[in-house]
C-alpha cells in the first residue's frame, strides 16, 4: 500500500544525532524542505553564483542545536567559525551532511558547476 497524502504532509518531526568529539557532545538537527533550500541558497554569491567558501560553515549554523533543538549558531556567526579548528568543523560537517541526506559529494558539485557555469 502506498503512503497517504496525509501521511507525507505530516512527516515534519525531527531527527536528531548526537556526535561525541574530543570529550564534548554536539547535537546536529535535520532540515526541513525549507531550511534546505534556504541553506542551498546561502552559499550563493551577491551575483548568484555558488561559492564554496561558507560551504562547511553554513551546514553547521543551520544544523547544530542545544537539547532543547534550538540552533546554537545565528546565520550571522558563519564568519566566527573560521576560527574554530579545522578538524572539527571538518567531522561535524561531514555528519551533519550524511544527517541532512546529502550525497558524498552532491555539495561540493553544486559549487563546482557554478564555478564551471560561469566560466563558460
Amino acid at each position: 500500500m502506498t503512503i497517504s497524502r496525509e501521511k507525507l504532509l505530516a512527516k515534519t518531526a525531527r531527527r536528531y544525532v548526537e556526535v561525541i568529539l574530543d570529550g564534548d557532545t554536539y547535537r546536529i538537527q535535520s532540515l526541513s524542505e525549507k531550511e534546505r533550500c534556504d541553506y542551498e541558497l546561502s552559499l550563493q554569491d551577491k551575483k548568484g553564483k555558488f561559492t564554496a567558501d561558507k560551504l562547511r560553515r553554513m551546514l553547521l549554523v543551520k544544523t547544530l542545536v542545544d537539547s532543547n533543538g534550538a540552533r546554537l549558531l545565528q546565520d550571522s556567526d558563519e564568519a566566527l567559525l573560521r576560527e574554530v579548528d579545522g578538524r572539527t568543523i571538518g567531522v561535524l560537517y561531514d555528519r551533519a551532511k550524511k544527517h541532512c541526506g546529502y550525497d558524498d559529494d552532491e555539495l561540493e558539485a553544486i559549487t563546482k558547476n557554478s564555478d564551471e557555469t560561469a566560466d563558460s
